[in-house]
């Protein structure tokens, strides 16, 4: 450690300064530059006398001043001068060192050697380092001391401030490392984001030459800037490059009107971008076709367009095919013509033009073919489809252009005549709808003929929704297809009454089904020569609130709404009821009670299971019930009404046709029915004694009953005369108010109770019209 140590520089040349000038300047700068000295430092003359001496080797020796100028002995050696009392020593003790004074005397030229001093009771070690230098004036000696502790520390010190940089240049070597670490990484980052931008850029490149849409960029003054393959082929260009060739000139419109051009540029210049703005855009060889695009507004510095750019699609074949929906939407598919959305949408702008302009008058028809339904069921739906498109081409060659004609579904037709200058302008254009109608045609080598009935609203100025004009019109058509020798109606406010009293009476009906508001009547019938009981024909009578109704009041009405179900029935077991109370042990003699059955009930397929079940629930004889059906009944549903009447007979009960000669298949059904009996209808007796040709009538149909083994009832007699004629052609029932008015079912009884002898005593007409309708048996 010792060896390790080095005096400082003044230490080494201060011998060869001296030597290159005794002069006292170059003792005094050596003098001030060893007193700033931290180590000890001492020069000797050859006389061995204190040269130098500066303050940091006077505080090793404990020596108040430094020792200029005395000898080294007097003042290093173990005895002082006499003039150094006791007291002084014990106040300064000197530090004596006989192992320094030995090595500075020895006069080696060199010396290096530890030393310790005494001080007091402790000591301390100090190194010392002493230098000869043969002189021309003699031997010179420098010696330089230093504490071996603080040489320690510093040595220490060296020693930690080199491991804190070794361990700071560690550090640093590490920084270092993680640094260019850091830059590796960063450096394959960089070539990573570079590559994915090539990738990237490529795959762009891909997309932009290879998308389905049209991709371009134009600037304001209209040239275009880039554009890909597909908006090159929506324009009709082979390639890119002859698209921009052909744009090189600005400007190139690319829309087919400048107008929308405008309003493209005036869109993206105000909201910056367009969506799904839709134009005509124009091909190379100036053929248009549709387009969609999706366009935003590309702006530089200080807000000013640089350029556009956009997305664009040929939406030709999409703007197509909305067209055949929109006409799909508003037209019939099968005849063409228009359906009720687009017939509803002119009749409420013919509404609208009415409202604006006084004099403006027009007229809608509501017509409905009359024997579609016979010629679908005949010859097929494409037979049917063919009379609609018949009836199509018939209707419009009876209007003018400007006329809307409209297929409502079936066989519902509807027409608007627009402008119209009188009312009979509908009336006749009505007439020649119906004229055309009624001319045949050929279906599978077979002339057809189907007719129509026509309701007309005349006036519709007068409407405020196209609903109620087409609801008016319906009304009147109804009216007209019910009248079979009318073809048309013209819709009045009494229509309107009337549909509403139906609708009005068809709620009351169904709550006086719902709450047995119905009662019963009997009508006899009689035998007309001598006047006795034959039977009764069972009336319904329906006391709606303050009224009493008749069957044919409400009977349709039954009958249209299905409510004839509930009500027939009710009907029958309320007679077979009555028939079971008539007929108990000791009642009456036997009769046949005539029940009036709709054509609805019959082609109910559970009609004959309900009837036998009321049989069975009230035990009657089933001989004495007696169902009338009338030959329009026949007529409209024959084959399923000719079934059901054979299961019904099958149960006992018998069959009589009423309104006999009425109809127009009478004889032809009679051959076939199960009938017991015929009811010659009241047409025929109410005029038969002026009348021979009624006379002739009756009496043939009487023959023909009883040819057939049919029982004849004609009914309908009033007068005395009718039954001298009737009874001469050979009638032998009768029924009507010259005998008996309807009963209730107490009066019905008490007749009954006097059969046969007592009714040929009641004076004609005398049974009360209205007796009482309180019925207890139900």
């Amino acid at each position: 450690m010792l060896k390790t140590y080095e005096p400082p520089d003044i230490f080494r040349s201060a011998g060869s300064a001296v030597a290159a000038s005794g002069s006292a300047p170059v003792l005094e700068e050596l003098a001030a530059a060893a007193a700033a000295m931290p180590e000890g430092f001492l020069v000797l003359d050859p006389r061995k006398n204190v040269l130098i001496c500066n303050k940091a080797l006077a505080r090793i020796f404990n020596l108040p001043v430094p020792p200029l100028g005395k000898s080294f002995a007097e003042a290093f050696g173990q005895k002082r001068s006499g003039d150094e009392t006791p007291e002084k020593e014990a106040l300064s003790p000197p530090v004596y060192s006989r192992e320094f004074c030995s090595h500075i005397l020895a006069g080696a030229p060199a010396v290096s050697a530890e030393i310790s001093l005494s001080k007091g009771a402790e000591r301390e070690d100090y190194l010392l380092l002493a230098v000869s230098h043969h002189l021309s004036g003699g031997v010179y000696t420098f010696c330089c001391m230093k504490k071996v502790s603080d040489l320690l520390s510093f040595h220490a010190a060296v020693r930690r401030g080199r491991e804190e940089l070794e361990r700071t240049v560690l550090e640093h070597n590490r920084e270092l490392m993680r640094v260019n670490a850091q830059l590796r990484l960063e450096n394959a980052e960089r070539s990573a984001v570079a590559q994915a931008l090539r990738r990237a850029e490529s795959r762009y490149r891909d997309i932009f030459d290879n998308a389905t849409e049209g991709i371009f960029q134009w600037t304001p003054d209209w040239r275009i800037i880039s554009a890909n393959m597909s908006f090159a082929r929506t324009l009709g260009y082979s390639t890119v490059n002859n698209l921009l060739h052909s744009a090189s000139d600005p400007p190139f419109h690319f829309c087919m009107d400048q107008d929308v051009a405008q309003e493209l540029v005036t869109a993206l210049e105000n909201t910056g971008s367009v969506v799904n703005f839709e134009f005509q855009a124009v091909r190379q060889d100036g053929a248009p076709v549709w387009a969609s695009m999706n366009a935003r507004r590309v702006a530089g510095p200080g807000g000013r367009t640089n350029y556009y750019e956009a997305f664009i699609e040929n939406i030709t074949v999409r703007k197509s095919t909305e067209e055949k929906l929109v006409y799909q939407a508003f037209h019939d598919p099968l005849t063409g013509l228009a359906n009720r959305s687009l017939f509803h949408d002119r009749l409420r702008m013919a509404l609208r033009r009415a409202g604006r302009q006084p004099g403006y008058r027009f007229a809608v028809l509501y017509l409905d073919l009359n024997r579609f339904k016979m010629v679908n069921d005949s010859f097929g739906h494409n037979a049917g489809d063919d009379v609609l498109c018949h009836t199509a081409v018939s209707i419009l060659s009876c209007v003018r252009e400007v006329d809307t004609v409209a297929r409502f579904g079936g066989d519902e037709f509807a027409v608007l005549i627009e402008d119209t200058q009188k009312n009979s302008q509908a009336i006749r254009v009505a007439k020649r709808i119906i004229d055309a109608l009624s001319c045949p045609f050929c279906i599978d080598d077979q002339e057809v003929t189907t007719g129509g009935s026509v309701g007309i609203v005349l006036r519709a100025e007068r409407y405020e929704q196209p609903e109620d004009i087409l609801r008016d019109a319906d009304t009147a058509m109804y009216r007209a297809k019910a009248q079979r020798h009318i073809k048309f109606k013209v819709f009045s406010q009494k229509m309107r009454e009337e549909t509403m009293e139906s609708i009005s009476l068809e709620s009351d009906l169904r709550q006086g089904v719902k709450n047995a508001e119905f009662f019963m009547e009997y009508q006899p019938i009689v035998h007309m020569d001598t006047g006795a009981l034959h039977g009764y024909e069972a009336l319904i009578r329906w006391k709606r609130k303050d009224t009493v109704m008749g069957p044919g009041q409400f009977i349709p009405v039954a009958e249209e709404t299905g409510l004839i179900k509930p009500l027939g029935l009710y009907i029958i077991e309320r007679v077979c009821r009555r028939i079971a109370a008539w007929t108990a042990e000791g009642g009456p003699a036997p009769f046949v009670m005539h029940v009036n059955i709709s054509g609805r009930q019959l082609i109910y397929p559970t009609f004959p299971r309900e009837v036998q079940r009321i049989l069975e629930r009230t035990a009657i004889d089933p001989r004495h019930l007696c169902f009338e059906i009338t030959e329009s009944v026949l007529l409209d549903n024959g084959g399923a009404c000719i079934q059901g009447i054979q299961q019904i007979r099958e149960l006992g009960i018998r069959f009589c046709l009423d309104d006999f000669g009425t109809g127009f298949s009478s004889l032809s059904y009679l051959r076939h029915l199960p009938l017991d009996s015929i009811k010659v209808d009241r047409s025929f007796v109410s005029d038969i004694e002026t009348d021979a040709h009624s006379v002739a009538i009756v009496r043939n149909l009487v023959c023909l009953g009883q040819d057939l083994g049919l029982a004849v009832v004609v009914e309908g007699i009033e007068r005395k005369t009718q039954v001298n004629v009737l009874s001469a052609a050979g009638c032998s029932l009768a029924q009507g108010y010259f005998f008996h008015r309807p009963m209730s079912a107490v009066k019905a009884e008490e007749l009954l109770a006097r059969n046969p002898g007592d009714i040929s005593t009641l004076s004609p007409g005398a049974a009360e019209e209205y007796a009482d309708p309180e019925d207890p048996m139900l």
